[in-house]
């Protein structure tokens, strides 16, 4: 039995086409399908990372009330729930 993992690429074993390479992933000890349902994730995330930074940047900035403001400096005492 070999002492790689299953599915293992070695140097010595590694496809020479560029189409044997797009079912294994860069390390060889990942499943293809796995990097690709990152790859999907990361994808369909992005666009929703952008729109979050512009909403982000676009909120009008809400100031602290004075009472928040005496909380803060520690002047006034607050029960925590």
């Amino acid at each position: 039995m070999s002492s790689h993992a299953s599915g293992a690429v070695t140097l010595r074993t590694m496809p020479t086409s560029w189409n044997a390479c797009s079912r294994i992933s860069v390390v060889g000890l990942v499943p293809a399908s796995t990097v690709a349902a990152f790859h999907t994730v990361f994808v369909w995330t992005v666009p929703f990372m952008g729109l979050s930074l512009v909403l982000a940047l676009a909120m009008r900035e809400k100031p602290l009330s004075d009472e928040m403001i005496e909380v803060a400096e520690g002047k006034v005492e607050v029960p925590e729930y």
